[in-house]
């Protein structure tokens, strides 16, 4: 009996051209479903030898459920929307994709601290109402004299970094287990997060969320920061206090 592999997310196609073509080497079973908060899914999953997600939650109840499963693997970073210890508990190997999307993600960054630095938010609104005025845009600074803070210099965050150092920003990063080949290659200033929060006019997060992480950005952090400046979050929301 082939072993069974449930994909439960929409969002990865119908074909599956990169998810079958892998899988059909160790010649298995494929199930696509909707997410798991669906029934289909929810029944596949109890049959399934290994589950396949990207943004679905897998919780306790989930993985209780599946009595053959071997391996939950995340096409995607991080392992915070997976209950590791249940999983653990059941002897389930748990897995996810490190480099997943590095390019999209910093990219996607950058473009958001562009349209700040820029004002291209309330400039496309006024121009929508027929407004032709500049002055809607705000202040806006000189690009290559200003800031950018980097909390977080993993893969993600060092893609992010040489991005805005390619655009003529000074950098800084924080992280505490900083990798010094990455700092000299790509030309950042390593410094502690009260300094990076006083002195940037850019944030950017690129942190995974852990229980030390959570609420990174919390009332203290925003406090420091300067009333020009700007945070952006590329990675998980709950790494921002928004109480």
């Amino acid at each position: 009996m082939k072993p069974t592999v449930v994909i439960a997310h929409t969002a990865f196609g119908d074909e599956l051209a990169v998810e079958r073509s892998v899988l059909r080497q160790i010649d298995v079973n494929i199930v696509h479903t909707g997410n798991l908060t669906e029934p289909d899914a929810l029944a596949a999953v109890t049959s399934a030898d290994a589950l396949m997600v990207t943004l679905e939650r897998v919780t306790a109840p989930i993985i209780e459920s599946m009595t053959r499963c071997q391996v939950i693997s995340r096409a995607g970073t991080g392992l915070d929307t997976i209950d590791i210890p249940t999983a653990t508990a059941r002897g389930i190997w748990v897995a996810y994709v490190p480099d997943y999307s590095i390019d999209e993600v910093s990219t996607h960054a950058i473009a958001l601290l562009l349209a700040q630095a820029r004002g291209i938010v309330p400039l496309v609104q006024s121009t929508r109402r027929g407004e032709w005025d500049a002055t809607h845009a705000g202040t806006l600074n000189r690009f290559c004299e200003q800031t950018l803070g980097i909390v977080g210099f993993g893969r993600i965050g060092q893609a992010t970094a040489a991005k805005g150092r390619g655009l003529g920003l000074r950098v800084l990063v924080t992280d505490p287990m900083i990798n010094q080949e990455a700092v000299q290659r790509i030309g950042v200033e390593v410094v502690d997060q009260t300094t990076l929060a006083r002195e940037s006019d850019y944030i950017s997060l690129h942190t995974p969320l852990l229980e030390s992480t959570r609420h990174l950005v919390d009332a203290p952090f925003l406090s420091l920061m300067k009333p020009t400046a700007y945070l952006i979050n590329a990675a998980r929301g709950p790494l921002v206090d928004e109480t």
